[in-house]
């Protein structure tokens, strides 16, 4: 199993899933370094598009020639997203789930591709849903595992780290749910930690609650974000970050909380900038505390980004904290720091 799999767990180690850019070439050259460590690839290949839900492939020839010459390990799960030219298309979702004609025709695509090019499942990534989509989409993934399943192709799903998302009848649904356990603190909020151990847990106690472990996996980020004062922040990778650092003469400190790395410096224009993000020490918390949950896997978010030093730092023990009494304070809160 995974390298990154946590050593000495009572049950079997969970699978390591990455997630694949095929637009970046630093995702594709991560791939290629770690093939051996991960259990199944998810390349972002597979969008819908427009109110007819039009499947597009996208191109990517050097992670489709890496791949194709392997045999069988690590598995391909393609993600099937509803995101395109920076907007979660809500129409072409809307068409997919809810309309049998457009839904059939997607299947047959989607088997089709599977059986030319040897994928071992799918990961539908669906956002911005109406309410009757959302509805919906538990029946959407039932009619999928019909198609696909006497295949030998799986039918997975994701779900955000809110209270809101239906990840049990997701999960009954599907073959597995995908856990997006990040973004505790994102582009467009106060600058934060993204997944700190204090907010982790919590979230993974809460949305486990009841739900059969052997059916989620718990995706975990291994990026940052840069915010400029007053605007959105911009994703940054951990080597980016500590370069950043660097040559900035900033001071990176760990917060005692989160137990995240952070900085702050000043742009060429004077602007303040906040830097916070995931590094290997932190990923190794946050690998800790999903595994002990007994997941099926557990994923990278993403490759290309991640602090080398991930693949081989060793699972760190998390830190003994009580049983949260209430609601905990958001980690964007600026009552918080």
């Amino acid at each position: 199993m995974a390298a990154l799999a946590l050593a000495g767990s009572a049950a079997a180690d969970p699978a390591l899933v990455a997630f694949h850019l095929p637009w970046d070439p630093h995702s594709g050259a991560s791939l290629g370094r770690h093939l051996a460590q991960i259990d199944i690839v998810a390349p972002l290949w597979i969008t819908l598009r427009g109110p007819k839900a039009e499947v597009v492939v996208e191109p990517d020839p050097k992670g489709v020639a890496l791949l194709s010459r392997l045999s069988g390990r690590p598995a391909v799960y393609p993600v099937v997203s509803n995101a395109h030219d920076d907007v979660w298309d809500a129409a072409s979702a809307q068409a997919a789930i809810l309309d049998p004609a457009t839904r059939d025709e997607i299947f047959a695509r989607l088997a089709g591709l599977a059986r030319k090019r040897s994928f071992s499942g799918y990961i539908f990534d669906f956002a911005n849903l109406s309410p009757a989509a959302m509805a919906g989409y538990p029946s959407f993934l039932r009619a999928a595992r019909a198609v696909l399943s006497p295949a030998g192709v799986q039918v997975w799903s994701t779900v955000s780290p809110g209270s809101d998302g239906p990840l049990p009848a997701l999960a009954d649904a599907g073959d597995a749910v995908v856990l997006m356990a990040y973004d505790a603190c994102w582009a467009t909020s106060e600058p934060g930690p993204i997944a700190g151990e204090d907010w982790l847990e919590p979230v993974l106690a809460h949305r486990l609650a009841g739900v059969d472990p052997q059916k989620v996996v718990i995706a975990l980020g291994s990026y940052g974000y840069d915010w400029p004062q007053g605007e959105a922040a911009s994703p940054i990778g951990s080597d980016a970050a500590i370069a950043l650092a660097t040559r900035t003469g900033a001071k990176v400190a760990r917060d005692p909380v989160s137990r995240e790395a952070h900085f702050s410096y000043a742009d060429a224009t004077g602007r303040r900038h906040d830097v916070w993000y995931l590094d290997g020490r932190s990923f190794a918390l946050s690998r800790s505390a999903a595994a002990a949950f007994h997941p099926k896997g557990i994923a990278l978010w993403r490759l290309g980004l991640e602090d080398p030093a991930l693949w081989s730092t060793p699972a760190a023990r998390p830190i003994a904290r009580a049983a949260p009494v209430g609601a905990l304070p958001h980690p964007c809160d600026p009552l918080r720091r």
